[in-house]
Formats: C-alpha cells, sequence, structure tokens
C-alpha cells in the first residue's frame, strides 16, 4: 500500500509543476475508490498525433474482500499511439490508434478444482501473465484548463499468455 501512495504521490508532484501544453500527467481519480491506481503521460509529438504510457495497480475492493473472500491484484503498462480527429489540437477530441499492453495477475482464495490424471487437485492461487496487442478508440477533452475528462474503448489480442496454479 505505500509503494501505491508513493507512486501517486509522485504522479500529483509531476502533474502540478507547471508543464508544458503537449506534456499530460494524468491519474485515475475515481479508481482511487474501487482498488484501481493508475496514472499516465502523454505527449502530443505532432498537431493531431500523441503517444500515452499508462501504468496501474488493481486490487480486490475492501468491500468485496469481506463479501467474497477472495483476493486480486493486477499490475499493467500499457504504452499507445493516438491519433486525434478533428479541428482541435493540443491532443484532444476522439482518437484511435495501436496499442501493446503487458498485464501480471494474481486471484486468490478462489476454490477451483483441476482434474488432471484422474486426480482432483485444489487450486487455489493463479497466476497470470499476458501482453496483449490491440486497437483503441476513445474520446478525451480537456476541462477547465487541468481537467481532463475521458474514456476508451479497446480490442486485444494475446500474443503471449501463461498461467501457473498454486
Amino acid at each position: 500500500m505505500l509503494k501505491k501512495l508513493a507512486f501517486l504521490f509522485l504522479i500529483v508532484i509531476i502533474g502540478s509543476t507547471g508543464l508544458n501544453a503537449q506534456h499530460e500527467v494524468k491519474i485515475n481519480a475515481l479508481g482511487l475508490f474501487y482498488g484501481n491506481y493508475g496514472g499516465a503521460y502523454e505527449y502530443g509529438f505532432a498537431k493531431k498525433f500523441g503517444g500515452n504510457i499508462s501504468a496501474s495497480f488493481y486490487s480486490t475492493p475492501v468491500f468485496l474482500k469481506k463479501i467474497l473472500d477472495l483476493g486480486y491484484k493486477s499490475k499493467g503498462i500499457n504504452a499507445e499511439l493516438r491519433y486525434y480527429e478533428g479541428k482541435n489540437t493540443n491532443s484532444s477530441g476522439f482518437f484511435i490508434g495501436p496499442y501493446v499492453k503487458y498485464i501480471k495477475r494474481k486471484y486468490s482464495g478462489i476454490p477451483f478444482v483441476e482434474a488432471s490424471d484422474f486426480v482432483q487437485v485444489n487450486i487455489t492461487d493463479i497466476n497470470i501473465n499476458k501482453i496483449v496487442l490491440g486497437l483503441v478508440t476513445g474520446y478525451k477533452g480537456i476541462i477547465l484548463n487541468n481537467l481532463v475528462l475521458g474514456g476508451y474503448l479497446g480490442l486485444g489480442y494475446n500474443i503471449y499468455s501463461n498461467r501457473t496454479f498454486t
């Protein structure tokens, strides 16, 4: 938890230093309420093109841990190229572009039974590592000069996936 808070503190400090308009440092403020700690850096390198790098850390929200008695943790890093459509500059408006993402997940406390060689084995922890390539589209609007409101949707294909059970 301390590492997550230190990461968020660093993102806030960097974001408040009056960066050039082509540079944006963002955090997922709403995600803090449900266990999603994330930040992103976007650089607008041309009138309608930008690059976005983001990192995120997820964990099971406290209210779900109490109800379901299971755990979930995930780390990920994502890199995107974005093409912005419209009259707006400064990397805002509708966008589309390719992305690559690395994800590491761990599920714990899951009552799962796997049949292997006619022997049942109880598995409670599942570790998943994967690399995904895909296409993302979305919208990013800048409100009040420093507040960014946006959303995105994407499709991806796992080019690498590894699961281990314990």
